[in-house]
């Protein structure tokens, strides 16, 4: 994983521009940590209401958030990378 640091209006332009290269925008987790405290982890595409309800959203963006989370605030290196562990199946 590479990690960029910029200040904010910087770093949103270069994860828009980034986000091309992993195919979309809401595949691409994002972090704010500071040295002061706890960092905020989310997914770089917003909340997307337009598709809220309609059970056609894509996890995978908070599920790195989350291991983004696990890794630099909790402590918890070791962090599956297997891609057969972010998907439950559908029963």
């Amino acid at each position: 994983m590479t990690t960029l640091s910029s200040g904010n209006i910087f770093g949103d332009i270069l994860s828009d521009e980034a986000s091309m290269l992993a195919g979309s925008l809401g595949l691409l987790p994002s972090a704010s940590i500071s040295g002061g405290g706890p960092g905020i982890y989310e997914p770089i595409h917003g909340s997307a209401p337009d598709i809220a309800g309609q059970d056609v959203a894509n996890p995978l963006a908070m599920v790195l958030s989350a291991a983004m989370m696990c890794r630099y605030d909790l402590n918890i290196p070791k962090v599956r990378r297997d891609s057969r562990f972010l998907f439950v199946p559908q029963s």
